[in-house]
């Protein structure tokens, strides 16, 4: 946000800066639930003492039923702002109704629902194209619609979407049969169990996520597999593979982008990658719709170079990289926030229904 060139606000991850006339800075901090929520905006006064600016308490699918904290004086925002990025951190728009940025499409909170067919309602044709997060949004997150991982592409079609059935697209994974899908060919399994991806023999794919190495061995109808089990307890069998990579077996750490192995042509005439999952109750489940990793397969193969220890050595500096709210500050300036974790736990005294977990 600016004013003739003059910038008056600038968002960051853990909040933002607001910029007074006299061009000192104000800090404003979120605090988020588990889904990326943000629950309470905080500031600090020129004592230090924290003042709890915004105050966010939502409904399942995210309609924000809280009421504004009244703010006066110096701890008022100095441009009359207060911040729009809430349920799942998706900016609100100024429009009718609680429309939410989810990038790909818009978000209505009122209703819980796009006004937008989803990108990947075919996968899904039980289902409403217009739900969002299979109607349980306190277990999954809709982030854009694309695949994440196992094989390298920046975004996934479905063959039968698509002229010549995909072949000859760059960047591209292409799905050769759909979770649940029906219209299979004889003697195939109906409804089908998994997600097959089109890859020639010897095609490195990569785990979803940072997990362990729960299953290696080969089946009948399945050949040569690999069972990886992630955080969540979620476990993700990846089939008809060639081989896999070297040094890995039962019990072995694997983190995410790591290629697990090469896959092959068994159960099949046409050269391809099977992936079916299950959740840690032995329930099956749709592998795409969950998200074991932190980055998307553009990130990975554009940012790191798809090499996962690239991305495993970022998240470890991120993860034990000390707060510091003076990297914000002007470098003039001698106001800033003191101690923002003093402030958490207080406001954690103050709530003491909300538990927090540090990882």
């Amino acid at each position: 946000m600016t004013n003739r060139g003059i910038p008056k606000r600038i968002q960051h991850d853990d909040g933002y800066i607001e910029l007074r006339s006299d061009m000192t800075p104000k800090f404003y901090y979120d605090l988020k639930d588990h889904l990326g929520n943000v629950r309470v905006v905080f500031t600090a006064r020129a004592d230090n003492t924290p003042v709890f600016t915004q105050s966010n308490d939502y409904y399942p699918f995210g309609m924000d039923y809280s009421k504004s904290l009244p703010v006066m004086g110096e701890d008022a925002s100095p441009n009359g702002y207060t911040n729009k990025y809430l349920y799942n951190s998706k900016e609100e728009q100024e429009m009718p109704g609680k429309w939410l940025d989810y990038g790909a499409r818009f978000y209505d909170t009122q209703i819980g629902r796009w006004h937008v067919v989803d990108p990947m309602a075919e996968k899904m044709p039980n289902w409403t194209p217009y739900r969002y997060a299979f109607n349980n949004p306190l277990r999954y997150i809709d982030v854009n619609g694309l695949i994440e991982w196992p094989v390298k592409g920046t975004s996934a079609v479905n063959k039968r979407d698509v002229a010549g059935g995909g072949y000859g697209l760059t960047n591209t994974v292409v799905r050769t049969s759909t979770y649940l899908d029906r219209d299979r060919p004889p003697g195939a399994s109906n409804p089908h169990g998994g997600i097959d991806y089109r890859a020639s023999v010897g095609t490195s794919f990569y785990s979803l996520g940072d997990g362990k190495v729960v299953g290696m061995g080969s089946s009948k109808k399945g050949g040569n597999y690999i069972t990886v089990e992630y955080g969540n307890g979620d476990k993700v069998t990846f089939r008809h593979i060639n081989s896999t990579a070297n040094g890995l077996e039962v019990g072995s750490t694997v983190y995410e982008g790591q290629i697990l192995g090469e896959t092959g042509k068994s159960g099949t005439t046409n050269a391809h990658l099977h992936i079916d999952a299950k959740d840690s109750e032995g329930n099956r489940i749709d592998p795409e719709n969950q998200n074991y990793g932190s980055v998307t397969n553009e990130e990975f193969f554009t940012t790191y170079g798809g090499d996962y220890q690239k991305l495993k050595n970022a998240k470890e500096a991120k993860a034990n990289e000390p707060f510091k709210p003076e990297q914000y500050t002007a470098a003039q300036d001698n106001t800033r926030v003191s101690n923002p974790w003093a402030l958490i736990a207080s406001w954690l005294q103050q709530n003491p229904n909300i538990k927090v977990t540090v990882k």
